[in-house]
């Protein structure tokens, strides 16, 4: 695939390689509760729509670098995170499950991996603090999946 030459098309470039599983979901949750979510319950109706609108809003990530002829290694990090993410052949989100409870003793408490609530404690000055450290490209796209989120819940 060829790469983009202007220098925005870089800067995305160099972003996009840079997010992994845990830096999107580190910040997903950041957004989550800056919208006023304190936790995510995944055998919920609501939330796992809202799990799959966020593989949703990666695949369209995806589609938009593939048109922006962004590098592949770019297309590939953003690909791995939904592929990571999407549900699986039972229709549930072990991998979504999985990647939050990762985050435990930092932005996530989860005591029992039985228990059937993930919960976010974290306040909203220490989830701000942290969106306004990671890179404007994880940042936006941390921003659209949080509402696709939140909008399942309505």
């Amino acid at each position: 695939m060829p790469k983009a030459s202007s220098s925005a098309a870089q800067a995305i470039n160099e972003a996009a390689r840079s997010v992994d599983l845990q830096s999107f979901t580190k910040a997903l949750v950041a957004h989550l509760v800056q919208l006023n979510v304190e936790a995510v319950y995944p055998h919920n109706p609501k939330d796992r729509q809202g799990f799959a609108n966020v593989v949703r809003i990666l695949d369209g990530e995806v589609k938009k670098l593939l048109k922006e002829k962004v590098s592949s290694d770019a297309v590939l990090a953003v690909a791995k995170i939904a592929n990571e993410l999407r549900a699986s052949n039972t229709g549930s989100y072990e991998g979504f499950e999985a990647a939050l409870r990762s985050l435990q003793l930092t932005f996530t408490a989860s005591p029992n991996p039985f228990y059937d609530d993930i919960a976010f404690p974290i306040s909203k000055s220490q989830a701000q603090s942290f969106a306004k450290t990671i890179p404007d490209f994880q940042r936006a796209l941390a921003t659209t999946a949080a509402k696709a989120f939140v909008a399942a819940r309505r």
